[in-house]
């Protein structure tokens, strides 16, 4: 999508680099000033110490699932990546495999059903769940009841999962996504009627390690989602409340 290639570009740390090279370029005091502050952002934000305590922050804490508390496990696609030659074809990307991953495990222990939700944003001819489907079932083992495949975004992975989940009577469901973007896809289900168990994967160990404040491209990568996470809360904040609602 346009927009989602437009957001790339706006986000740490590319955006920080334009600001940078911008301020080097114009050759004024405000320029250097400029490139000098988007320097230290960079650095600073590109420490684990930071840029991971930043991502932590919102997310529900952690804590162990019982079968008693929902109906279904729905876990969320965070993309594909296209052609892989060694699997003949779109394999997931790390961030939905680690979600599968969890997803798998709590179907083991849960006994719960499960529905994949994840469109072709990438317009790969495939469904990003229908790529986790195959991983699911074939390497992890685990049966998938429903797979949406017409979502592009959080929110419509919670509009099209909703009628789905709805349709089968089940309206109780333990979300499995990475631990930082339940801040922002818990209430995507909940403003349509779904009961939410949150069940976030990839928390940190809350271990500061001297490591941490070397700054490095793990670092960047949380500033980037960090950043990322907080764009989307503020778009749909403006869909519910300027543009009524649409996604």
């Amino acid at each position: 999508m346009v927009y989602a290639g437009l957001l790339d570009v706006l986000l740490p740390p590319t955006g920080l680099l334009i600001l940078l090279g911008l301020g080097l370029l114009s050759g004024h005091r405000c320029g250097r000033m400029l490139a000098g502050s988007m320097l230290v952002l960079l650095v600073v934000g590109a420490m684990p110490w930071v840029s991971d305590g930043l991502l932590a922050l919102g997310e529900p804490p952690y804590q162990p699932l019982t079968a008693d508390q929902a109906e279904a496990i729905v876990v969320l696609s965070a993309g594909v990546l296209r052609d892989q030659r060694e699997y003949h074809g779109p394999s997931p990307k790390p961030l939905t495999l680690a979600r599968l991953r969890y997803g798998a495990v709590l179907a083991r222990q849960l006994r719960k059903p499960v529905l994949l939700s994840g469109g072709d944003p990438g317009h790969y001819g495939v469904a990003e769940s229908q790529v986790m489907q195959t991983v699911m079932e074939r390497e992890l083992g685990v049966p998938v009841r429903w797979v949406e495949t017409q979502s592009r975004t959080t929110r419509e992975n919670a509009r099209y999962a909703a009628r789905m989940l709805e349709d089968a009577g089940i309206h109780r469901i333990y979300l499995v996504t990475s631990a930082w973007h339940l801040p922002r896809a818990i209430p995507e289900f909940e403003r349509l009627g779904i009961y939410v168990v949150p069940a976030g994967t990839g928390y940190g160990d809350g271990t500061l390690a001297p490591a941490g404040l070397l700054p490095g491209p793990q670092g960047l990568q949380s500033l980037y989602y960090f950043f990322h996470e907080r764009v989307g809360i503020f778009w749909y904040w403006c869909l519910d409340n300027i543009a009524g609602g649409r996604a």
